[in-house]
């Protein structure tokens, strides 16, 4: 099994155990972990501003699907008015012409 380490903890990593050879623990694996702790700050920021762009991005598109059914709705009042009214003037028309049976 092939282990993988990002490019800054495998920096870490080997810089860290260099400074443990020289007898420098302290000072240079510090500074290392401060800048790895950056980088990571710097990356998590990037994705906190990712999903804040995405969240923009899914509420627009919500109000614009609620905008299309909101429209849809609309049609279907419209059109459905004059389709109960030619249903109703040609009921008339059948009674003029003597075409409706008179029981129903």
């Amino acid at each position: 099994m092939v282990r993988y380490f990002p490019p800054a903890y495998a920096e870490w990593h080997s810089a860290g155990s260099l400074c443990r050879q020289n007898g420098r623990n302290d000072q240079g694996t510090h500074n290392l972990t401060h800048r790895f702790l950056r980088r990571l700050d710097a990356r998590v920021d990037q994705v906190i501003e990712t999903q804040r762009e995405h969240s923009l991005r899914l509420t627009a598109l919500e109000t614009g699907i609620g905008d299309l059914e909101a429209t849809e709705m609309s049609h279907c009042a419209i059109t459905a008015g004059p389709a109960d009214r030619m249903g109703e003037q040609l009921d008339r028309i059948e009674r003029r012409l003597d075409l409706a049976d008179p029981a129903g």
